[in-house]
């Protein structure tokens, strides 16, 4: 059993953005899109996970370092399948459609983060406390990554920015191989501020990683 420092806790809370509060922005996709994609994830099988698992790269274990070990990418139409997966009992197709409307256009963006034997929990909480002493607000001076954790989402030259305002880190004990502790990272992004067209997810950590992760936003639906 993992417990959470209070000063990660305090050290990240500074570096990451979280779960916003909900926002709706115009609804893009049909009735029909949405019942399609209802019943795609209410099947909940193989082929529910190979659909999924296209929004989804897995990166390797460095040598030393933190490990993100997933980055993951929801268009509103994916977001769509996993909540009817998550909720295969009492829950309808015009509950989904009603949800979608409330929610509305909201691209998930989700990175996956493992403390490792080489850079604990207490040495990221140092670096980032170090490092974060004054929260810059201008995201684009830490190319480097030299300010703690950001999770960055480009198009071209475009820096996206997401919607909510910084939070919490998302604490879980998860198992790979062996127990590792770890974090989520999950941000929120207007959907008419992405064109169906190439992004690219950045990912800059603490102890100097640059991870990228590309995905062709015209060939996902």
């Amino acid at each position: 059993m993992y417990h959470t420092p209070k000063s990660v806790v305090s050290a990240l809370a500074v570096t990451l953005l979280v779960w916003p509060c909900s926002a709706a922005f115009g609804t893009h996709l049909s009735d029909q899109a949405v019942r399609e994609a209802y019943f795609l994830g209410q099947r909940n099988d193989e082929r529910t996970a190979q659909f999924l698992e296209s929004y989804l790269r897995r990166l390797p274990m460095p040598q030393s370092g933190l490990y993100v070990s997933e980055i993951e990418l929801f268009t509103p139409y994916a977001e769509a399948v996993d909540l009817s997966r998550q909720h295969t009992v009492g829950y309808s197709a015009q509950q989904a459609t009603q949800e979608y409307r409330d929610r509305g256009d909201v691209f998930r963006l989700r990175v996956r983060v493992f403390f490792t034997d080489t850079y604990s929990s207490s040495t990221y909480a140092q670096t980032a406390t170090q490092k974060d002493s004054k929260l810059r607000k201008d995201v684009r001076s830490h190319s480097d990554g030299g300010q703690g954790f950001q999770v960055q989402l480009w198009q071209g030259d475009r820096l996206i920015e997401p919607l909510e305002l910084p939070g919490i880190p998302v604490f879980r004990s998860y198992t790979v191989g062996d127990a590792y502790f770890g974090f989520d990272v999950v941000l929120h992004y207007d959907g008419d501020e992405i064109a169906p067209d190439n992004a690219k997810v950045v990912v800059l950590t603490a102890d100097g990683q640059r991870i990228a992760a590309e995905f062709d936003l015209a060939k996902l639906p």
